[in-house]
């Protein structure tokens, strides 16, 4: 633009310069004139001046024309000047708006160091709390491990209370019906001395407990000296009762014990069965589709070579009609002409020898065909038998399977077998124990219906002695009556006192709960043999399926000793 600028002023200065030299110029000339003073040289002058002058005047319009071109320049210039102007206003204002933002980025960005170095120190803080926090942990498992295996101890120990503890109640309770026993007995006796003595005193246990010890022996003779024995012995039998009812409920525990056993082999039993039959059913259905892919690709190859057999004996076929053709076309036809005798003789003669030459090399031409036919039919017949020896190795591999699975499925009901055997037997035991506690629990009923009969007899005497009427028949008798079953279901068919009712009622629970509990062990073993029932029916059908013919396809349709007609019949002789 500066420059634009020096070159308009020069123009300017050039114009003017040459308008004052034209004036200076026009001066001279008439000043020349003037002095020379002639007409002519007027004209001449003035002619020059007026070439002189159009001269100057076309310089100074295209000098106009110049500068009306640089004032239009500098127009544009300052239009463009203006645009400069205003584009560095708008540069000026982005600049200024990016410094703004550049201080602001710098401002985050010392922000987010700031904040990054916070991180950082709360990173390391927290990795050192981390470190704290395991430490911690290690030392919170070492003490949940010491605190479990102290927990373990005691609950051991605590079992050991609790066993220790029911042993105890156990005893207890024997002891409290010992001591209700003892008090009775006491209180029979003392009821006896009272009754004997005639005395009505009130007295607490204890004295009347030593009232008793401080009796002498001969004042308690009751002149029977069999009633003793006789509850002697009843107590002794009670002992042995109360031992075999021990010993019968310790083996109904194990019997349980060895029933839960059972069963949870059994169940286990039963998983491993449903995993091998599906193995099983997936192998069959695998074998099953590989095996009918085998019979297509066998079939497919055997087509392919049938078709090839057939395409070879086409060719032996053509061949031959193309080796009659020639041996047609060899043989010379027959003349029209009638020749002589000698002429017929020497045809007749070399017809022959030529028939028996043609027939020789007709002869020589189909035994190589023949061979050739023969090669490739024993190739052909080399490839099926080796694809039939595949297939025949194939099926024995997949007998051989089946074989496996069979022995794994008879080992598996030998193991059915064995623990249905031995459920049963534990079942058997089972019931055999329970009706045995029942027997003695009736037995045990009898003897304390018994005792009660004797005590009721004794506390009906009017003198205080013991008198007993019942010889061995009758006792007999009424321990044969009060051990029937009828007794003890229905409780209205008992005759006598109602004594002790709460002691019948607790052994008719007892016996209920046995009833049930035998119920509930026949019920589980009906479900169990339910249960295996339907899984040796499946498994039959399973092997039926396997072994039943003309409804599988693959399996029936390809018979592995099948003789080579069935290959001759597709087309390999």
């Amino acid at each position: 633009m500066d420059l634009n600028l020096d070159e308009n002023e020069n123009l300017k200065a050039r114009i003017k310069q040459l308008e004052h030299e034209r004036n200076e110029l026009q001066k001279d000339i008439e000043q020349l004139c003037m002095q020379q003073g002639g007409p002519s040289i007027l004209g001449v002058a003035t002619r020059m001046h007026f070439q002189r002058t159009a001269s100057l005047e076309q310089e100074i319009e295209s000098l106009k024309l110049k500068l009306a071109a640089c004032t239009r320049e500098k127009h544009n210039l300052q239009e463009e000047l203006a645009e400069a102007y205003r584009v560095k206003a708008q540069l000026a204002n982005l600049h200024a708006g990016e410094v703004a933002k550049n201080l602001e980025a710098e401002k985050q960005v010392r922000f987010f160091q700031g904040s990054v170095a916070a991180a950082f120190s709360e990173r390391d803080k927290s990795v050192m709390e981390a470190e704290k926090a395991e430490e911690n942990a290690e030392m919170m498992s070492q003490k949940l491990s010491e605190i479990e295996m102290r927990l373990e101890e005691l609950s051991s120990d605590c079992l050991v209370q609790k066993r220790l503890n029911d042993t105890l109640q156990a005893d207890l309770a024997k002891l409290e019906e010992q001591t209700r026993t003892y008090a009775g007995v006491i209180e029979k006796f003392y009821d006896i001395r009272k009754a004997s003595l005639c005395e009505s005193l009130e007295m607490s246990l204890h004295e009347k407990c030593a009232s008793l010890l401080d009796d002498p022996i001969e004042s308690w003779t009751f002149n029977d000296p069999s009633t003793s024995d006789y509850v002697a012995a009843l107590e002794g039998e009670l002992g042995k009762v109360k031992n075999t009812v021990d010993n019968l409920q310790s083996k109904l525990r194990v019997g349980l014990e060895i029933e839960n056993h059972l069963k949870k082999r059994v169940r286990a039993l039963e998983k491993k069965n449903i995993v091998a039959d599906g193995l099983i059913v997936n192998g069959i259905t695998d074998i099953r589709h590989h095996h009918s892919q085998l019979r297509a690709y066998i079939i497919a190859l055997l087509n392919e070579e049938g078709l090839y057999i057939k395409s070879i004996s086409k060719n032996v076929e053509e061949k031959l009609k193309l080796h009659s053709s020639e041996v047609q076309n060899v043989v010379p036809p027959q003349h029209d002409l009638k020749p002589d005798e000698s002429e017929c003789r020497d045809v007749h003669m070399t017809t022959v020898v030529e028939s028996c030459q043609v027939t020789k090399l007709a002869e020589a031409s189909i035994a190589k065909i023949m061979a050739e036919s023969r090669g490739d039919a024993s190739e052909a017949f080399a490839q099926a038998l080796q694809e039939k020896v595949g297939a025949l190795l194939l099926l024995s591999q997949q007998e051989e399977r089946h074989l496996h699975e069979e022995n794994v499925n008879a080992a598996l009901q030998q193991k059915v077998d064995e623990l249905q055997r031995n459920i049963l037997q534990v079942t058997n035991e089972k019931v055999r124990t329970l009706m045995e506690l029942a027997q003695l629990r009736q037995e045990y009923q009898s003897l304390r219906d018994k005792m009660s009969g004797t005590r009721e007899e004794e506390s009906t005497g009017n003198s205080g002695r013991i008198v007993i009427s019942n010889e061995k028949d009758g006792r007999l008798k009424n321990m044969w009556k009060k051990s029937y079953i009828n007794r003890w279901i229905d409780p209205s068919s008992r005759g006598g006192s109602h004594l002790n009712t709460e002691a019948d009622y607790a052994s008719n629970i007892e016996y209920s709960r046995f009833g049930i509990l035998h119920l509930h062990c026949l019920i589980v073993l009906g479900s169990f043999c339910d249960k295996s029932l339907l899984f040796w029916q499946n498994e039959s059908r399973i092997c039926s399926y396997k072994r039943e013919p003309g409804k599988h396809g693959a399996l029936d349709d390809f018979n592995p000793q099948a003789p080579s007609s069935a290959l001759e019949g597709k087309g390999i002789k």
